[in-house]
């Protein structure tokens, strides 16, 4: 397949060569599991000097910049212009295989912990001069162009030269003069200081991933025809499967008596 060529997509997910390579996790803000084999993935991989490991699993994910900071009233309104793409990679996904976690302290990227319950090493920080809906995300589009269009603030972890890195683009078109220019960069800079703590929010409590293996289990039983293992699953949710025995263990429910897609309608 071209490397500027989009796969076909599915509702939830993104095939290429055959096999799955995006899948957009269930959850209201858009966020996707990308896989190697995604054609578009290597680029990014080689701009930001990451490993390229075949097994790795990958992860961005897109919030409004009143969501990112968490804030309220009108800055929150007002930051909700602008969207915060984070750009990482899960883990524990290539043991032992972590260069993140190998590195001195003063090295390593910011973590964030998301609704996977899995920690994620995030390597790119963008925010756009953009709201969310106009983005137009889904799984054959998982993460922001390579070089976009309208202007963005990037931070981005460079551990050969200790240090987080601001680079400022998307300015090719851009006619509003300085001053809007400068404002913008106010704006955007605002928001990644207003960034989460290192380790980012607190992992979604045991009923929270409870409805969210529920989500994906349906989603795998609709699309196969049969009820998926906990692998599967796992796998679909970006989790290795001891990380998520043990996720779904604190939830003491039975696998076999997950309600599967159709439960509700038999009953009626």
């Amino acid at each position: 397949m071209d490397a500027l060529e989009e796969p076909v997509a599915a509702e939830s997910w993104v095939a290429a060569d055959g096999r799955v390579a995006v899948y957009q996790i269930p959850v209201e803000q858009p966020r996707f599991i990308i896989l190697s084999n995604y054609p578009l993935l290597r680029q990014v991989l080689w701009d930001l000097g990451m490993p390229d490991v075949p097994q790795a699993i990958y992860y961005s994910c897109f919030l409004g910049g009143g969501d990112y900071t968490n804030t309220t009233g009108e800055t929150y309104r007002k930051s909700q212009l602008f969207t915060v793409e984070l750009f990482g990679r899960f883990l524990d996904s290539v043991v032992p295989e972590d260069v993140e976690r190998e590195l001195p302290k003063r090295w390593q990227p910011n973590f964030w912990n998301d609704s996977t319950c899995e920690d994620i090493a995030i390597w790119r920080t963008r925010v756009y001069s953009q709201p969310l809906t106009r983005l137009r995300l889904a799984p054959p589009r998982p993460m922001s162009p390579y070089s976009p269009s309208f202007p963005y603030l990037e931070r981005r972890w460079v551990p050969a030269r200790d240090r987080d890195v601001l680079l400022l683009g998307g300015l090719e078109g851009f006619s509003g003069g300085f001053s809007l220019l400068n404002k913008f960069y106010q704006r955007a800079s605002s928001i990644l200081d207003g960034a989460p703590a290192r380790w980012g929010r607190t992992p979604m409590d045991a009923i929270e991933f409870y409805k969210t293996v529920v989500s994906v289990h349906n989603k795998l039983w609709i699309r196969d025809g049969v009820k998926p293992g906990q692998k599967q699953v796992a796998l679909e949710m970006g989790l290795n499967l001891n990380t998520f025995r043990s996720r779904w263990k604190k939830t003491k429910a039975n696998w076999d008596d997950i309600p599967g897609p159709f439960d509700g309608a038999k009953e009626m």
